[in-house]
């Protein structure tokens, strides 16, 4: 009787094993057909948006194009209503404030024109939503950013010491130069003496010669 209690234990353990085993299985390709589904749709939309985006970029007046190719900001404010519909039509999660905001966040160069590419980044970016990719794309970009601010300081100290060794080089030839124009005014000063002299010697010889 033991035994077999210690038997129906034991097979009834290994049948739990073999069914969360199975079922984790289950559960683990349904996650993954999932994340497929989801990385195609994602793939899929972001197809679709580029299209959408440049033919919404085509229908502004070509007339305003700058020599880059750029369009003036302001252009795009009158989209903004195609780019809600867009949105919607996509479930994307967007509030009338982002809208308002829409525009000049894109604008990153802060030139006030927007190129194709701009337009595009910003549709997708504001489509996509926070995702990993995107906070790498930003600690890349503030690695770079203070590597540029750290040329920059390293620059300026240069220039800072060339200057200082400049008018260091400045104050030595005006002390220089202070010196040359005492000595001068010495000799000058040693000519007139001189010239005295020579006026007083002639007028004693010729005292002395009457």
């Amino acid at each position: 009787a033991a035994f077999l209690i210690g038997f129906i234990i034991f097979v009834s353990f290994g049948m739990i094993a073999v069914l969360t085993g199975v079922i984790s299985e289950a559960m683990f390709e349904k996650n993954q057909v999932r994340a497929d589904e989801a990385r195609t749709e994602h793939e899929e939309m972001r197809k679709v948006l580029t299209m959408r985006c440049s033919e919404l970029f085509s229908e502004i007046d070509q007339s305003s194009l700058n020599t880059l190719g750029e369009v003036p900001k302001t252009e795009f404010a009158l989209l903004l209503p195609d780019i809600a519909e867009l949105f919607e039509a996509y479930f994307v999660d967007f509030s009338q404030a982002d809208m308002n905001r829409f525009i000049d966040v894109i604008d990153v160069k802060g030139t006030g024109f927007l190129n194709p590419d701009d337009f595009r980044s910003g549709i997708i970016a504001l489509a996509e939503g926070i995702r990993p990719m995107t906070m790498v794309e930003i600690n890349c970009e503030i690695h770079r950013n203070r590597l540029m601010v750290q040329r920059c300081e390293t620059c300026m100290n240069e220039v800072k010491e060339r200057v200082d060794s400049i008018q260091s080089k400045q104050g030595g030839i005006g002390e220089k130069l202070q010196d040359l124009h005492t000595a001068i005014e010495k000799l000058a000063q040693a000519q007139h003496d001189v010239h005295q002299q020579s006026e007083k010697a002639a007028r004693e010889s010729e005292v002395a010669a009457k």
